[in-house]
């Protein structure tokens, strides 16, 4: 079992899409949904499936093994157990509404600690540790400052507003899209 969840961390933190799955993976990580035999070998929660190349099988097998070797239980590794299941989570989401607090959740265990300004954290943090220049950096800023707040409002109940990128507003399946790819980098 262990060996398994550490197959589909690896393969969810690392490929998008769906991983395609008999029954028992279905119910394993998610519980929640009625699985019939009907069913069986042609579960998708998603638009499209996790394909990848020799290039990313490398990739995951090397993932796979430093995931392997972490001991997720150990207390200083509890930040990193809740983003990889609250990602996981956010992947087998039905709505953006989930979608969008799963990631926001996973992103907050991995880049802000303590009291203080949740978003300057989260977004500063990340732009730098992902943007490959200044101008990549501000956009990725910009990009979670909204993001985040947009999730804040979903929240708290108020009024969603708009999110930007590259100047252009988003639509609510881009801002997650966007948000998901963030997560993985």
């Amino acid at each position: 079992r262990k060996n398994f969840d550490v197959l589909v961390n690896a393969l969810s933190l690392e490929i998008p899409g769906q991983i395609l799955t008999p029954q028992i993976f279905c119910n394993i990580n998610n519980p929640w949904k009625n699985i019939s035999k009907n069913n069986f070998g042609k579960i998708s929660l998603s638009e499209k499936s996790m394909k990848f190349n020799v290039e990313e099988f490398s990739k995951i097998k090397k993932l796979f093994k430093l995931i392997g070797e972490l001991d997720l239980d150990l207390d200083e590794h509890v930040f990193l157990k809740t983003a990889i299941e609250r990602f996981r989570f956010g992947l087998n989401r039905d709505t953006f509404v989930d979608k969008i607090i799963d990631y926001a959740v996973s992103m907050e265990c991995l880049y802000s600690s303590g009291p203080g300004d949740l978003t300057r954290k989260l977004s500063q943090r990340c732009s730098l540790l992902m943007g490959k220049n200044d101008n990549v950096r501000e956009e990725i800023l910009n990009f979670l400052k909204d993001a985040y707040n947009f999730g804040s409002k979903i929240i708290h109940g108020d009024k969603l507003p708009k999110v930007k990128l590259s100047g252009r507003v988003l639509l609510d399946a881009e801002i997650v899209e966007n948000v998901e790819s963030i997560n993985r980098m």
